[in-house]
């Protein structure tokens, strides 16, 4: 008999080809389950390994051994009359077609099942073909040193490496604070990668012993886990910060060389200290500026001013220090005038230090139109606003210039959302960008992105007051005042030291009529901090609350003849509310020259050399002055202020007024339903006496302004008796 023939009739063909297709359905079973158990990936290679090993030796038992009903036997042992070769060679074509048969169907099941649906798949796997070859993200180098002292250098070095590379226009480079979400993390790299939005990962260890480190660094393609390259660097410690600077100039380098083809050509520069402890005070702070709350701003403040300490020249020291300043004004934590000058002068010294500077830049820009009435600041909005618009441009991965931009737009204008999402997709891990997402948002009565952007800064960090506030306003706008009122106690609980969240609340229950509950919020207020210009704002809604004009008319009128900060309204709201009380009384003309005392030239519709606030505050209220002036004369200064704020790219002056006074009814009335009364009932203005004024008679009394005031009384009744049940169920304590 030939050798093939005795191959034939021993079944070693059958049993390599039953052997493959069964090996086959192995293979793809396990790779598909394997995944959804958080297996490794060399797990299912391992498996492969094993079924190519086994191949021979399944081919030399098949030969030697035969299958009998008496089990298996030494092929020479069996009597060839006695052979079931013939039954044995069935059972494998059975085995053979029922596994191809099987993995037939499990293919063409995985295969459909990555058929996207109609809607929602299709728009994700758009976005997973866009991820941008030249992306990659910087994890968290491990610290193997097997000392905890030694995390600030592996910190400092991924720092350093994150600061560097973020400068490659070329390169899109996921930011610090995602990227840092990942530390201490065991995850699969492609996992990383998708929720960063990346092609690659850089990762590192760091070994450190007595004077001598080891720094392993390697850069891997997330798609497939393929190690592009990898280096390991051994160094002794002279002097860290150049080996970091160093090591960071070889990884772009090399970064350069194996994702932009060697295109990079900008030179580079690392963090500007070569102080170990004034670089460890700088990371602490950064680590004490996620909380976004009172505390976490004051612990980054002394940390950064212990930075600047021991190295007055560290460059990114005094930038963060400046970012610090602005954001507690920003949170009433100190007056705008001195944290601005702070912050002004820090950004001149961090720019004549390092002109390309795109974060101090952004943020100088930022400050300039942030408050018009800076000492040595000269504002041109249409000038600032086209060269943030620039450095959007040069530096499109870049956070700092486009959440500056947003911050100066006006509040309705859709860029700031456009902006933000963006900011987003480049930081998708940092809370503080989805909670200005969220405030974006919730300012356009998009409350739905609103609460899902707060909620999703919630799950990125806990302890964050401010989205809680941002989804207590949010409940608000649904009328669920018990999920207003609690979430702001919970935003209270996180931060003690904000005065101004129990003062937030205090003011709604003024207007509410609910005084007792509100003197309880403002006492803590006051308790918190007395002389604070919102607080003193809301003790002055409370006089009038409590015992109207006549008590109220002398309370505002301390706060603009103090020339009072204007912190949510502290100055523009007394001014607005005086003005408006003398259109109503008759009294307008006396309001006016008592103001001229104050601000020389104010109700002079000629003079232009006023304050910048002041000047703007005439023009929003120039719409009440239409009793005692000549409408002509006013439709004249409104037109010609327009011109001039349009001359430095600000906002246009109030469309409502100019509307009433171009003798268009209809288009005021139209501008009133989209820009003041949308949405549900604001607790944070007085609505009723602005609308009520004479001026305004005509637009209140049309029949679908009368409707909507109408729907707003009857919601804030709602809300009254809701929380009118609220403390009968929860009596307050002081």
């Amino acid at each position: 008999m030939s050798l093939f023939s005795e191959l034939q009739r021993r079944n070693v063909f059958r049993v390599a080809a039953a052997y493959l297709v069964v090996g086959w359905l192995l293979v793809e079973v396990t790779t598909t389950l394997l995944p959804l158990f958080g297996a490794p990936d060399w797990v299912s290679r391992v498996l492969v390994f094993i079924i190519v090993l086994g191949f021979a030796p399944a081919i030399i038992v098949s030969w030697v051994y035969e299958l009998t009903p008496e089990g298996i036997k030494r092929e020479s042992e069996v009597d060839r009359d006695a052979s079931i070769t013939g039954m044995t060679a069935r059972r494998l074509n059975y085995i053979t077609i029922a596994a191809v048969i099987v993995g037939a169907a499990l293919v063409a099941w995985l295969r459909l099942g990555e058929v996207p649906e109609a809607n929602a798949p299709v728009v994700d796997e758009i976005v997973a073909t866009e991820v941008d070859d030249s992306s990659v993200a910087v994890l968290p180098f491990v610290n193997m040193s097997g000392n905890a002292d030694n995390e600030y250098f592996s910190d400092g070095l991924t720092e350093t490496l994150l600061h560097m590379l973020a400068q490659v226009p070329e390169l899109k480079v996921a930011a610090r604070t995602s990227s840092f979400a990942f530390k201490g993390q065991d995850r699969d790299i492609r996992d990383i990668a998708d929720a960063l939005d990346v092609a690659h990962v850089l990762e590192g260890s760091v070994q450190r012993a007595g004077d001598r480190v080891r720094i392993t660094v390697q850069l891997i393609r997330a798609s497939d886990g393929f190690h592009i390259w990898s280096e390991n660097y051994d160094r002794t410690l002279d002097d860290i910060f150049g080996i970091q600077d160093d090591i960071a100039g070889r990884v772009g380098a090399a970064l350069s060389a194996s994702l932009l083809s060697g295109s990079q050509k900008s030179p580079i520069v690392g963090v500007g200290t070569s102080d170990i402890a004034a670089y460890d005070d700088y990371l602490h702070a950064l680590s004490a500026l996620a909380s976004g709350s009172f505390s976490g701003y004051r612990e980054a403040e002394q940390a950064l001013q212990a930075a600047l300490a021991k190295d007055p020249d560290f460059v990114d020291a005094k930038v963060r220090l400046a970012d610090v300043y602005i954001s507690q004004s920003e949170t009433g934590m100190t007056s705008k005038t001195d944290a601005y000058r702070d912050a002004l002068s820090l950004l001149q010294q961090a720019l004549q230090a390092r002109p390309d500077d795109i974060n101090a830049q952004s943020l100088l820009l930022k400050l300039k139109l942030s408050d018009f009435n800076i000492a040595g600041v000269a504002a041109d909005y249409a000038a600032s606003k086209a060269k943030l618009q620039a450095l959007i441009q040069r530096s499109p991965n870049e956070p700092a210039p486009k959440v500056a931009l947003a911050s100066i737009l006006r509040s309705s204008d859709e860029q700031r959302i456009t902006l933000l999402q963006s900011v987003v997709s480049i930081d998708p891990l940092n809370p503080q960008a989805h909670y200005d997402l969220a405030a974006a948002a919730y300012h356009q009565s998009k409350c739905e992105l609103a609460a899902r952007a707060a909620t999703r800064s919630l799950e990125l960090a806990s302890g964050q007051p401010n989205a809680y506030t941002l989804l207590a306003r949010c409940a608000l706008l649904d009328l669920d005042a018990t999920g207003w009122l609690e979430n702001f106690h919970e935003a209270m609980r996180l931060d003690p030291q904000d005065h101004e969240l129990p003062a937030h609340i205090a003011e709604a229950l003024f207007r509410l009529g609910l005084l007792e509950p509100a003197h309880h919020y403002l006492r803590r207020a006051k308790a918190i901090k007395p002389n604070a210009p919102y607080v003193r704002y809301v003790e002055f809604i409370g006089i009038d609350a409590e015992f109207g004009t006549a008590e109220g008319i002398p309370a505002a009128w301390a706060l603009v003849e103090e020339d009072i900060e204007d912190r949510k309204g502290s100055w523009f709201e007394p001014m607005m509310y005086l003005m408006m009380v003398g259109a109503s009384n008759g009294t307008l003309l006396d309001t006016l020259k008592r103001l001229d005392k104050t601000y020389p030239g104010f109700s002079d519709l000629s003079r232009t050399d006023l304050s910048m606030r002041a000047r703007l505050m005439r023009l929003d209220a120039a719409g009440l002055w239409a009793g005692p002036y000549d409408q002509d004369e006013l439709l004249a200064y409104m037109r010609r202020e327009g011109e001039w704020l349009a001359s430095i790219g600000l906002p246009p002056p109030v469309p409502f007024d100019l509307k009433l006074l171009e003798g268009d009814l209809d288009g005021a009335v139209e501008v009133v339903e989209q820009d003041f009364l949308t949405g549900s009932v604001p607790l944070e203005w007085p609505w009723r006496l602005y609308l009520q004024c004479p001026s305004y008679a005509s637009v209140s009394a049309h029949p679908r302004i009368a409707a909507l005031m109408q729907r707003w009384s009857e919601e804030e009744q709602q809300i009254r008796e809701q929380l009118v049940t609220y403390f009968e169920q929860h009596p307050l304590e002081d």
